[in-house]
């Protein structure tokens, strides 16, 4: 089963077509896809398509494509989003009280969700969004800031009645019994009714948002006792401390999470929006000083060379004693990339078919595996999340010993970010960093 239902422009247009033709929605659409010019007969036809009709099927099947695309790609519904935006505040209250709940004497009990809900959309692209009770029912409150609620899916059916919304309903595929969450777009009649200052800087989190996440083997939120785990009580002390210097220069605060329903996976930080930056653009960050973090200074950048490479050698006691990613035969940024899918993999089989995904060769497989002998069997056997345990435990000792010295570092899990003025600073912090948290004096390139 697909979306095609959800683009009724598409499909009303391929169903018109094709009766026109005498033909069957599916029977046309794979006709267009073999031969797709104008004035040309499509393969498998006895008679040719009058003119024009292959190009006009053509364009609605890039139209159906494009669409379905967005909708498979649209990204989860974010519940820790939030801003005290007074505009957007009134902008709430508005709807809330003149269209969509109009009467409802409860109505503020809403707000917390409908703010919520506004900052998922205002981008106009789509958005994952459960309708079942048991969805909201089961939300955590520790993860659960604003109190997103079932009235979620009150609000958008009222937004939808109002013309605020599209909706593209889920469905469970019978043959798989995966199930797909509906997904909500913002029209323009709300688009145009959103404050343009919003649109325009990054959609901040909750101040109240839980700073250290554990998620279970699905990527669900998992509950935990903190008062139980006294590592994960230190855990937050420090990225208190860290979060509280990113503040103090304007930055927003990052968390961590943990994977698969352990605190020996994972652990990374996420939150800040320099990470998900290209390397490029980070170079134009600037970083002001606790008194005016407006008046930015330029930065630096440091990073661990081939730091998952030389990870794995260690594990073995063995040293990297070359570039990993020169491999014979391959361009280096594809064996880079082509490593990463290695220790993500669970088998070289896995492997080959994530590096065909990736449109890399997936020959790149045994070319890895003989290039890194040494470590064969810690290459394609999903290690992935144990080796972000390990670097991100480096990041903490990062963090913990700049945050120290009172120095702001912004980190992209494997590298970070300073005031150029503290460049010496971070490289020695980082070496320290790696021979604590390792236990090897054999250190990778940092640079």
């Amino acid at each position: 089963m697909t979306y095609a239902a959800a683009i009724p422009d598409t499909t009303d247009t391929l169903d018109t077509l094709a009766q026109a033709e005498g033909l069957a929605f599916d029977t046309l659409a794979q006709a267009v896809r073999i031969s797709p010019a104008p004035n040309a007969p499509l393969a498998g036809l006895e008679e040719p398509i009058r003119e024009g009709l292959a190009f006009d099927l053509t364009q609605a099947l890039d139209l159906h494509d494009a669409t379905a695309k967005a909708l498979s790609k649209a990204p989860k519904f974010n519940i820790i989003l939030w801003t005290d935006d007074k505009e957007l505040a009134d902008l709430v209250d508005s709807l809330l009280t003149t269209e969509l709940l109009q009467g409802n004497r409860n109505w503020k009990a809403y707000r917390g969700t409908a703010t919520v809900l506004l900052l998922n959309i205002m981008g106009g692209g789509y958005v994952r969004f459960h309708r079942s009770s048991r969805y909201y029912a089961n939300l955590i409150k520790r993860y659960n800031p604003a109190g997103v609620s079932f009235k979620a899916v009150a609000l958008v059916d009222a937004m939808i009645e109002h013309g605020y919304l599209e909706q593209t309903i889920g469905f469970q595929n019978r043959s798989t019994g995966k199930r797909m969450a509906s997904r909500i777009k913002a029209t323009p009649a709300l688009l145009n009714r959103i404050p343009k200052h919003l649109k325009d800087q990054r959609i901040p989190t909750h101040p109240k948002k839980e700073l250290i996440v554990l998620k279970d083997k699905e990527g669900n939120f998992k509950a935990y006792l903190e008062h139980r785990l006294p590592q994960v009580k230190r855990m937050r002390r420090e990225l208190i401390s860290y979060n509280t210097i990113l503040k103090q220069h304007g930055f927003p605060p990052v968390h961590r999470v943990f994977n698969q329903g352990s605190w020996d996976l994972g652990g990374r930080f996420y939150g800040g929006w320099w990470q998900t930056c290209p390397k490029a653009e980070r170079k134009a960050i600037t970083i002001g000083d606790r008194t005016d973090p407006n008046n930015g200074e330029a930065t630096v950048e440091l990073d661990y060379s081939c730091l998952y490479p030389t990870l794995l050698y260690a594990e073995k006691g063995l040293e990297l004693s070359k570039d990993a990613y020169d491999i014979t035969g391959f361009p280096r940024n594809e064996a880079k990339k082509a490593f990463v899918v290695a220790v993500g993999a669970k088998t070289p089989k896995g492997g080959k078919q994530a590096l065909r995904c990736a449109d890399l060769n997936p020959e790149l497989v045994v070319a890895l595996l003989e290039a890194h002998a040494p470590i064969a069997d810690s290459l394609f056997a999903g290690k992935v999340l144990e080796l972000q345990r390990m670097d991100s435990r480096i990041c903490a000792e990062v963090h913990r010993v700049m945050t120290a010295a009172g120095i702001c570092c912004l980190s992209v899990h494997d590298s970070f970010i300073v005031q150029a003025r503290h460049e010496a600073f971070l490289k020695a912090t980082m070496e320290e960093a790696y021979r604590r948290v390792t236990g090897s004096n054999v250190l990778p390139r940092i640079g």
